[in-house]
């Protein structure tokens, strides 16, 4: 499977997800924090995606992308399926 969002909408994406609306990852790189509930969450994600006027359909593949490229939860999606999204184009 493909990532069914365009390379800027999963920029923008990224940007969100990591954000204060996100994980909302701080702190210097030895001692980083973000929010996350793991197992199977993608709560932020979902909100994300909707925020983003994403429509139902795409936003149904995409999450189904996440889970085939290893994102299972809001933190995976960032750590192992943001290298897939970056194929992405316009």
């Amino acid at each position: 499977m493909t990532n069914p969002l365009t390379a800027k909408q999963s920029r923008d994406f990224l940007s969100r997800l990591g954000g204060s609306e996100g994980c909302d990852f701080k702190g210097p790189e030895s001692k980083i924090t973000w929010k996350c509930k793991g197992g199977n969450d993608k709560t932020f994600t979902r909100r994300i995606l909707k925020a983003m006027k994403i429509p139902a359909k795409t936003r149904a593949e995409f999450l189904r992308f996440c889970d085939e490229t290893g994102g299972h939860c809001d933190c995976e999606v960032i750590f192992n399926t943001s290298d897939y999204m970056a194929e992405a184009e316009d």
